[in-house]
């Protein structure tokens, strides 16, 4: 009976955690809907730089999706490229796991998703996180100012916008932003990662940012507005003469010709007066897009195209 015991007291302590090794396997033969992630691991604070963490996706308890960590050289940073996979077009509730190597456990993600098909969430530049414990899931703008500033910026969580009026001497053209986000959240402008006092931006027109919160998971857009000042620096040899945008005015729906010769994709944020991002979507050389404005009241808006080569912003008529 003693060797007995000391045998099972010795495998114990060599292999501990046994039961903990995920087994994850997944057909996707057997599902005709996918969406992506672009995600990091992060576990009690450390982003995961082992090949052999693993995130996974489950339904009802059914899993949906699994992806090991891979080291991306030119990043310097371990991504899971998760792929999910549903029957249904839409509506499935998606939870997540993490599997850390290291530890040899299991955790559960607090994030939740709803399975929209064909979606691509995260990026290298600002992947989601999938995290435990959790973390931050806020997205919002705190402060804003300018140079120049004749007050406060007057900020609303609810339309999720910013504006201020700066002096009429002020040049807009090359303005740098000094902004608070919620913890651990990050903001770019287009593909363009903004940092607090360092970022130039062109604010001639509404800037739309994007605020993302520290887990990656929840992302709003923020539209910037500035009052007063001289408008300068737009770029008019970017890609403003190779995009047409009529009929304007118009009373009804507005069409944009691109190019081929852009050789890019191009987005597009139809913004009020004050700013408020309307509608958007995106265009791809050599096409024409009709944008319907629905029951939009008689004013002015904006319609900003963002391309690698810098925005353009367009002033549109609705009679």
């Amino acid at each position: 009976m003693k060797r007995s015991f000391l045998y099972i007291l010795f495998i114990t302590v060599i292999i501990p955690g046994l039961q903990a090794q995920p087994g994850w396997e997944i057909n996707p033969n057997d599902y005709q809907y996918s969406v992506t992630f672009t995600a990091v691991v992060n576990v009690n604070g450390l982003e995961s730089a082992n090949a052999d963490d693993r995130v996974a996706a489950f339904s009802s308890g059914q899993l949906r999706g699994t992806a090991n960590c891979q080291y991306v050289e030119s990043l310097d940073r371990y991504f899971a490229f998760l792929t999910i996979y549903s029957n249904d077009i839409q509506g499935d509730t998606i939870v997540f796991k993490i599997y850390d190597a290291s530890e040899d456990m299991i955790y559960d993600c607090d994030i939740i998703y709803e399975f929209t098909a064909d979606q691509n969430l995260g990026d290298a530049l600002l992947p989601v996180v999938f995290s435990f414990p959790p973390l931050n899931n806020e997205a919002e703008i705190l402060s804003f100012s300018l140079p120049g500033e004749t007050g406060p910026a007057e900020i609303s969580p609810d339309d999720h916008t910013v504006h201020l009026t700066v002096g009429d001497e002020v040049e807009l053209g090359q303005l740098t932003a000094v902004f608070t986000l919620s913890e651990g959240a990050g903001a770019r402008v287009g593909n363009v990662i903004q940092e607090s006092g360092v970022s130039l931006q062109n604010f001639s027109g509404p800037v739309v940012y994007e605020v993302v919160a520290e887990n990656g998971f929840v992302r709003q857009t923020w539209t910037v507005s500035v009052s007063g000042g001289i408008a300068t620096g737009i770029d008019k040899s970017s890609i403003e003469e190779e995009m047409k945008l009529y009929p304007n005015p118009t009373s009804g729906s507005v069409f944009v010709d691109i190019e081929a010769g852009v050789g890019e994709e191009i987005e597009y944020f139809m913004l009020s007066s004050g700013g408020k991002t309307i509608k958007q979507g995106k265009l791809f050389p050599g096409t024409r897009r009709q944008i319907g404005l629905g029951n939009l009241s008689p004013g002015i808006y904006f319609i900003r195209f963002q391309g690698r080569r810098g925005p353009v912003m367009r002033r549109l008529v609705v009679k």
